[in-house]
């Protein structure tokens, strides 16, 4: 741990000391801090053993304060009246890792200054509606936590670009998810999402969507007006169908769709020309679209559906350096492969390849590419 971020954590830690005592001024305050600086581990833990038994105001002296680490501490946040949390009216990050936690304050929404918020391993099932007074927000992480429900005020973040929410009991986004006009990375993983709004496709500058190991079972229309995104991850959800305006992400790089229940593919996903990986491992497909306007994919990844053969066209795919078809239905494998001159490793193992149906030209091919 670099110098400054020692001192930043445990200067934290002995401002954040937990004894529910009465608060006054030590004597010897200076000479702990000289302990702080130090960084040095034996002198850190003489500090935090001496700061124990020692009265000493929760947030004396943090005015200044850019970053705020707090663990442990479940009861002091609770306790956080308005008079202390404005001392901290310069903090921008804060982290809070709390089990105890089962409610977040609302005086939260004072730190008019906090662009990065993380929550881990809260108990709290709602947001404080103060929240969007955040304006200055631009980081909001939500992990591992009792969260079942973000407030309609969380659209009032204007400055918001990453929203992580991971392993929540999270059920539905509310509708003003579409009024973040400066998001650019939503993921939400692990969380009992069944869908998502509409209004998702008002979010102008998202690049990234990640949703994934949830209960998605459709994705809206509205999908398609998110001109900007280039990575959309589906992974582990339940999905039985696409909407065709997926074609109008024209700006889609990456695409996974793996562990799904995709029977078909839309015909109008051929018309992603920038695609460069995709994936749609275990799924249920029995074909694949057109896919010659792939000039720019490199990894396809097609393990564990039930194709019975590959496009003859795959061979126009000159970028194509990865192709993974294994256990499927295939009988035969293409000749065009042949012309994949980026190819590096080709996977078709648990087949049914028959060698009467191979080209005898592509079976030495294979040979001496194995």
């Amino acid at each position: 741990m670099a110098r400054a971020a020692t001192e930043k954590y445990y200067y934290s830690r002995y401002m954040l000391v937990q004894e529910e005592q009465k608060q006054q001024e030590h004597p010897f305050k200076e000479q702990i801090w000289q302990l702080f600086q130090s960084a040095d581990r034996a002198n850190i833990e003489l500090a935090l053993s001496w700061i124990k038994s020692l009265e000493i105001p929760m947030f004396q002296e943090l005015e200044g304060l850019k970053e705020l680490y707090v663990a442990s501490c479940g009861q002091r946040i609770k306790q956080m009246g308005g008079k202390e949390i404005q001392q901290l009216f310069s903090l921008e990050h804060l982290f809070i890792r709390q089990r105890s936690l089962y409610q977040i304050p609302e005086v939260l929404g004072r730190l008019r200054q906090l662009k990065k918020l993380s929550i881990f391993h809260s108990r709290a099932k709602r947001l404080p509606l103060s929240i969007g007074q955040l304006h200055q927000l631009e980081e909001l992480s939500i992990q591992m936590s009792l969260l079942e429900e973000l407030p309609e005020e969380i659209g009032q973040l204007k400055s918001l670009r990453c929203l992580h929410l991971g392993q929540l009991e999270l059920l539905y986004l509310p509708k003003s998810i579409g009024q973040l006009r400066q998001l650019e990375e939503l993921q939400i993983v692990a969380s009992p999402l069944m869908y998502l709004p509409e209004e998702i496709g008002q979010l102008s500058s998202l690049r990234k969507l990640v949703v994934e190991h949830s209960q998605l079972e459709q994705l809206p229309k509205s999908i398609g007006h998110c001109c900007q995104l280039q990575e959309l991850s589906l992974r582990n959800n339940k999905l039985e169908r696409l909407p065709s305006r997926i074609a109008s992400l024209q700006r889609l790089r990456h695409l996974d769709l793996s562990q799904n229940r995709l029977k078909r593919l839309p015909f109008t996903l051929a018309r992603l020309p920038l695609l460069q990986l995709l994936q749609l491992d275990d799924n249920e497909l029995e074909k694949l679209p057109t896919i010659k306007n792939w000039g720019q994919l490199s990894e396809l990844s097609i393990r564990g559906n039930n194709l019975a053969k590959l496009p003859a066209t795959i061979g126009l795919l000159q970028q194509l350096k990865t192709v993974r078809v294994e256990n499927n239905q295939l009988s035969a494998l293409p000749i065009s492969i042949m012309d994949l001159q980026e190819l590096r490793s080709l996977n078709y193992q648990e087949n049914p390849l028959r060698q009467k149906d191979i080209d005898p030209e592509l079976i030495v091919w294979l040979n001496n590419n194995a």
